[in-house]
């Protein structure tokens, strides 16, 4: 897979401004990615993310968020067991940062300092999960 790195100001921006201001997120000083899993979208990109999650559910250096959510019923049954590193976006209120276009694939933002650095998404043509195995180690 080709690794393709976004850095829209305008993106991080977005990005940024809503996770500092989401009331219900409790972003711990820990974490150096935060993945928003889309549940619909590319399918295979998705469930691989997915399969992501159940192997890292509990890694505190990641938090997942799930948006876009259809049925919730089908989301338990996707991803199991929720770690406490994760945070379901009943209100679908993260799927509205993405650019246009994008919204299908599941986002890696990259966290230093409080801030976003960087967005990677899981896509065919680009691979955000290798940037988080990489940077972790894991």
């Amino acid at each position: 897979m080709l690794l393709v790195m976004t850095s829209c100001h305008t993106e991080i921006n977005r990005f940024q401004e809503f996770i500092l201001t989401h009331e219900q997120l409790n972003v711990s000083p820990d974490v150096e990615f935060i993945i928003i899993v889309p549940n619909q979208g590319c399918g295979g990109c998705i469930t691989y993310m997915e399969d992501f999650y159940k192997n890292n559910k509990y890694n505190e250096k990641i938090l997942f968020i799930f948006t876009n959510v259809i049925s919730k019923k089908m989301l338990a049954y996707k991803i199991g067991e929720v770690g406490e590193n994760t945070y379901i976006d009943y209100k679908n209120e993260f799927i509205k940062c993405y650019p246009e276009g994008k919204s299908i694939y599941p986002c890696v933002l990259e966290i230093k300092n409080n801030s976003v650095k960087n967005i990677y998404y899981q896509s065919p043509k680009e691979d955000g999960i290798s940037i988080i195995r990489s940077k972790l180690k894991i």
